[in-house]
């Protein structure tokens, strides 16, 4: 693996001009005050979350030895519970699993505390969650179709990028396991007799904190280590005729019945 790029850390621009600057470009960057004012940036601990949002319904990912487990065919595999019991689980140090929640489904008190960044609230196709890790989890090296903002509102996470045109060296999953998106090679232990085309792949790497926000663009693969107990909500959007690519492949996953 090559020398690593550390990915810049700048002042979100107005959205009128994000669309030139970052996504066209495709320009990994990390915005310091995107979420600046946002309730949870300002708010949030592991305690409120319980005490105001213990109710709400989360869907946890199965994690094995601190991976998220993905099984051929299907995916993440997911467990329906209540924040709470997750928390629970969090504050004995026992918490295994990678909570979700769909930002549709927060709620408005909690969805206020969240907003919707302006720079993409308006797309045509627009999909947002939440979530919740414990320190050491990690979500293997994948890409997504859409363009991403993820922002960090407790704790942090270590972000792994490759572009689009490392695909080849990141040795995707193979299509009969209706995973192509993700990798098999793993940038943090990397089995280069295995896969030795890795060694030619330029990493950009960031450390996320709480308030700052990464910009993914759309194909750019990513992994993602939580390196504190981490909240995080991200939102995924794409425009124009890249939101009816984008839309097409989500009704396929739900189809085949992959998460």
């Amino acid at each position: 693996m090559r020398e690593p790029v550390a990915i810049t850390k700048v002042s979100a621009p107005p959205p009128d001009r994000f669309e030139a600057a970052y996504v066209r470009p495709a320009q990994p960057a990390v915005f310091t005050d995107l979420a600046r004012d946002w309730p949870a940036t300002r708010r949030w601990s592991w305690a409120h979350l319980a005490e105001h949002h213990g109710a709400l319904p989360v869907d946890v990912a199965r994690v094995e030895a601190s991976r998220v487990a993905l099984e051929p065919g299907r995916g993440l595999v997911l467990e329906p519970q209540p924040l709470a019991r997750w928390l629970e689980a969090l504050a004995r140090g026992e918490a295994r699993g990678y909570a979700i929640a769909w930002w549709q489904r927060l709620g408005p008190k909690l969805q206020a505390e969240v907003p919707q960044p302006e720079h993409c609230a308006n797309a045509a196709h627009h999909i947002s969650k939440l979530w919740l890790s414990s320190k050491g989890t990690l979500s293997p090296l994948h890409f997504d179709l859409t363009d991403n903002l993820h922002t960090v509102l407790l704790g942090s996470k270590r972000f792994t990028l490759f572009p689009p045109g490392d695909a080849f060296r990141l040795y995707p999953q193979p299509l009969s396991t209706r995973l192509p998106y993700v990798a098999q090679v793993d940038p943090e232990a990397p089995d280069l007799s295995r896969f030795p085309r890795f060694a030619g792949a330029r990493p950009f790497t960031v450390e996320l904190q709480r308030g700052e926000t990464l910009f993914i663009p759309r194909l750019w693969w990513h992994q993602v280590r939580t390196l504190e107990d981490c909240a995080s909500v991200n939102s995924w959007w794409a425009t124009g005729a890249w939101s009816a690519v984008a839309s097409a492949a989500n009704f396929a996953k739900r189809v085949l019945s992959i998460n």
